[in-house]
């Protein structure tokens, strides 16, 4: 199994990433008050994964099949959010 993780210090933004079985399952969560919708972020990995899922405001989840170049998407992701986050605060 492969995970990945990411907590955004003073933010409190979270996701895992975890693959096994040929299957890649998503979490992403966040504290009240984040300017970032959870369901929209699962919307946007459902898009780099080829997965399905969803969920809203502070919890989503969802799956994709195997994903070879998962590595890299996670980064791409990280730097989504980072951006996202620094964009609706500014």
């Amino acid at each position: 199994m492969t995970e990945y993780g990411l907590l955004i210090k003073g933010i409190g933004s979270f996701y895992e990433v975890r693959s096994d079985c040929g299957e890649t399952v998503y979490y992403v969560c966040s504290a009240n008050g984040i300017a970032l919708d959870m369901g929209e972020l699962c919307k946007t990995v459902n898009l780099l994964l080829c997965g399905k899922g969803g969920g809203r405001g502070t919890l989503a989840q969802g799956s994709a099949p195997a994903h070879r170049g998962l590595a890299e998407s996670v980064e791409q992701l990280r730097r989504y959010c980072a951006q996202t986050l620094y964009l609706k605060s500014s």
